[in-house]
């Protein structure tokens, strides 16, 4: 899981870059990042979908046609000043309560350790204690 990850933010990081980097000549550059997506290799209609489709907030694998409608926005002309964005089309994945509950330790009051660097990484450090609790839910 942690290479995934790990990938997944590089994408990220390299989708940025790229578009500051091509957005003078008038190209965007972004990403899309699908969830659980009912696919022929990947069939909603499994114990393991069932169980996948928990961790959603939407309860349930997307149609390969809402993943579409995504790019399709993105391609449009009229969003072209859409660029370095990442558009997660994931039914809100790892927000439901069922996935937060069989995670004991992110429910932790345990504070992030804040670095006796410049006020400027201490207040950063702060938005993003801030962030990640407001992702994992109440009682944080």
């Amino acid at each position: 899981m942690t290479d995934y990850t790990a990938t997944q933010a590089a994408l990220a990081g390299y989708t940025r870059g790229a578009a500051r980097d091509l957005g003078p000549r008038g190209i965007t550059v972004n990403i899309v990042q699908a969830g659980l997506v009912d696919t022929e290799m990947n069939p909603a209609d499994t114990a393991f979908a069932a169980a996948a489709a928990t961790t959603t907030a939407l309860g349930r694998y997307a149609r390969p046609e809402e993943i579409a409608a995504g790019v399709a926005f993105l391609a449009r002309p009229d969003s072209t000043y859409v660029t370095g964005t990442v558009l997660d089309i994931d039914g809100a994945a790892g927000t439901a309560h069922e996935h937060i509950a069989a995670f004991p330790r992110a429910r932790s009051r345990s504070r992030p350790t804040v670095s006796r660097s410049s006020p400027n990484t201490r207040r950063r450090e702060r938005v993003v204690a801030r962030v990640v609790a407001m992702s994992v839910g109440p009682g944080v």
